[in-house]
């Protein structure tokens, strides 16, 4: 059992705080109980998406990966329940990567070339990790005969962990291009329109050395 404290900002955010004094390490988690389940079923794939432009820097820091490299990594994965960022990094650090979290939850940079980049990273991974695999759709196949799709919002408990961005029952892991002028669907949800956690989906952990746990 690890001990550990919870907390509720004001803002929404969960926090959960854990003393190691054994490490010299910390590591910052931050969870967003949002997935490939809240998805609209005719556009597969924005979860996914979203992971990757988290990655793409705010105004204060074009590059996100550059604070963390430098001394430790971060990474992330997304699944149909949650996206979920994760930082190792000297203890010494962890107020940086506090900072960094923070900016990009409220000040997250989307630019139409961005999008167009990590649109086709995404793509390119599904090539890669299903297209190309041997009997690398099985799962998604399968996923396609176990259950009907739920309308959009509703949650089924998973009994495997899947990548988001890659439902069987849709024919197409992004959304197609818009017309001209015709509003972005990326705009509905673009982050940085506040700074609270959005409904209280938000899950901050913390481990590190300390004289405290909060």
């Amino acid at each position: 059992m690890i001990p550990y404290t919870r907390h509720t900002l004001p803002n929404g955010l969960t926090v959960l705080v854990s003393r190691d004094r054994t490490s010299k390490l910390a590591a910052v988690n931050m969870l967003y109980r949002v997935g490939a389940r809240n998805e609209d079923p005719a556009r597969t794939g924005f979860a996914h998406l979203f992971e990757h432009l988290m990655f793409r820097g705010t105004a204060a820091v074009p590059d996100f990966d550059l604070p963390v490299m430098a001394s430790g990594e971060s990474n992330a994965f997304t699944n149909n329940d949650y996206t979920d960022f994760y930082m190792t990094l000297p203890a010494p650090a962890v107020e940086t990567a506090l900072w960094l979290e923070s900016d990009r939850m409220t000040g997250l940079a989307i630019t139409p070339e961005s999008l167009a980049v990590e649109q086709r990273v995404v793509i390119e991974e599904f090539r890669q990790r299903y297209l190309n695999q041997p009997y690398g759709d099985q799962s998604m196949l399968l996923r396609a005969l176990r259950a009907p799709p739920l309308p959009l919002g509703h949650h089924r408990h998973r009994t495997g962990a899947h990548r988001a961005g890659h439902a069987p029952r849709r024919t197409s892991i992004l959304p197609p291009p818009l017309p001209p002028g015709q509003r972005h669907p990326l705009d509905r949800g673009r982050p940085g329109r506040g700074a609270h956690a959005p409904h209280g989906r938000g899950a901050l952990r913390l481990r590190a050395p300390g004289r405290r746990a909060a």
